[in-house]
């Protein structure tokens, strides 16, 4: 699965609740399309990505970034493309996030950790 922040510095505050909400469910969608392979040597590697969405819950120009790995370069392009591609799979018909809450979740960090799946 994933860990993700989504980014609410220039917003106004929510309920945990609220939050909880829609990052659970963005999660969920994410890591249904998530296909990690405990037998690869990408399996023991955890990356962070990040990404900007649209109001339409997709991701901007299918953009999707490498912002951190504790793996070797090979590792890491192994588990940073099964990342991408769990993300943009997975926005076939955009996420489904509130709009009246876009600030709070345009720009959004995940991490994918094989061995320990946890929200940030």
């Amino acid at each position: 699965m994933a860990e993700t922040v989504l980014d609410s510095t220039q917003s106004a505050p929510q309920t945990s609740i609220e939050y909880d909400d829609f990052t659970e469910s963005f999660l969920r969608a994410v890591g249904r399309c998530w296909n990690h392979d405990p037998g690869s040597d990408a399996a023991d590697v955890t990356v962070g990505v990040a990404f900007s969405l649209s109001r339409e819950g997709r991701v901007q120009g299918n953009e999707v970034r490498l912002v951190s790995s504790d793996g070797d370069q090979t590792t890491t392009n192994m588990a940073f493309e099964a990342a991408r591609r769990a993300i943009l799979r997975c926005q076939r018909g955009g996420y489904q996030l509130p709009v009246d809450k876009y600030d709070e979740w345009k720009d959004v960090l995940i991490t994918f950790d094989p061995t320990n799946m946890r929200l940030r």
